[in-house]
């Protein structure tokens, strides 16, 4: 037995809610995606690995970040080695690497140590050259922190958005707009710190070899929270669609109920008048009947009358003449019925004419004509 199944089909209301429901679901989606994305990309600015510089010769690993710089050093200090107590027990210093960060917002050196650290830098002394890169900004960081600013007021603005779109449908339109600026923001900022570590041509060091910086863990969070914005305008992307298309499809079913109303209200106006007239006309024929019966009931109870004179009944030009000049009422037809003297009238016929001046009846003949039978000659 073979049962085909279809899929079933809902009414237009309830497509409309279908639709509803899965545009909030996308809404909310975009909303959480949004505030998760701005928050990863804050959180990675304060994070100092976004480029590492590993050296070997001071055995040292410097973090060059955002708003900081630390160097993280595996120099073991005379005080921290293993130390012997009387007792003879061993106290072993941390195995941690020491860290030591320098905040890039710190006052700046007076102008007299500027100046020595740039001498020292023109000279070609390596630690004068980290130490005036790990005290300023460098166009990649600004660059970072101009878009970082961006990316957070564009996607706050696209929460609240968000969150009343429901209520005015150009706010879905806005929604999409300014979550679509958050992700461009942070892709701008991920684009202009990754070119601008590619074309970094290193620190040399004391001897001929030099030092590449490669990209660590912080530009590569910070790339995550971009990726989550982009999926966030997505949503947007779709959320703002099933809201407009749910619109359309409102609009649409008003429209047909308006159209299903009109066409019943017509419908009902054209029966409507057509019982009125039906009516008139039962009425009329009422009338007409009432009238043919007095008339037939007081001529059965008349006695015949006498033979008379020939008479001519001629139907000429739609008019009835029982003399040249009297004028009984209207007619179709042509006839001309001649010699109906000694004819005896044993059935007998009535029929209404009914003659329209102006717009209602003035005028209504009821007019006997006797249908003639010859007599028998005895």
């Amino acid at each position: 037995m073979n049962i085909s199944s279809s899929s079933p089909s809902f009414p237009p209301s309830q497509q409309i809610n279908n639709l509803n429901n899965r545009r909030n679901s996308f809404l909310y989606l975009g909303i959480c995606l949004t505030l998760l994305g701005c928050l990863i990309s804050i959180i990675s600015i304060a994070l100092p690995g976004w480029q590492i510089l590993d050296l070997p010769e001071l055995n040292a690993v410097h973090e060059h970040a955002i708003l900081f710089d630390c160097i993280i050093s595996e120099v073991t200090p005379l005080n921290d080695l293993p130390r012997i107590h009387r007792d003879g027990r061993k106290s072993l210093p941390p195995l941690k690497p020491a860290r030591q960060c320098t905040y890039k917002f710190e006052g700046l050196p007076s102008w007299q140590t500027s100046l020595f650290v740039r001498m020292a830098f023109e000279e070609g002394d390596f630690g004068a050259r980290e130490h005036l890169n790990n005290h300023r900004f460098l166009p990649q960081h600004k660059a970072v922190l101009f878009f970082c600013v961006f990316t957070s007021v564009f996607s706050f603005l696209s929460i609240f958005v968000g969150a009343c779109s429901s209520c005015f449908l150009p706010n879905a339109i806005l929604h999409t707009i300014s979550v679509g600026l958050a992700t461009s923001c942070s892709i701008l900022a991920d684009i202009s710190f990754w070119m601008a570590a590619e074309n970094d041509i290193g620190i040399r060091g004391s001897t001929t070899v030099v030092y590449q910086q490669h990209l660590s863990y912080a530009f590569f969070i910070h790339c995550l929270g971009s990726l989550t914005l982009l999926l966030s305008s997505l949503f947007s992307v779709l959320s703002a669609y099933l809201l407009l298309l749910g619109e359309c499809r409102k609009k649409q079913l008003l429209l047909d109920k308006n159209q299903r109303r009109d066409k019943m209200n017509e419908e009902y106006f054209d029966q409507k008048k057509l019982i009125q007239e039906d009516s008139k006309c039962l009425l009329l024929s009422d009338l007409f009947s009432i009238e043919r019966a007095a008339l037939t009931a007081s001529l059965e109870v008349l006695p015949p009358p006498p033979p008379g004179t020939p008479q001519n009944l001629i139907l000429k030009n739609s008019l009835i003449y029982s003399s040249p000049n009297n004028r009984i009422g209207e007619f179709i037809g042509g006839k001309q019925i001649l010699n109906i003297d000694n004819i005896k009238c044993s059935d007998k016929e009535i029929i209404l004419w009914i003659i329209e001046a102006g717009w209602n009846t003035k005028f209504i003949y009821l007019i006997l004509i006797e249908k003639p039978q010859p007599v028998s000659n005895k």
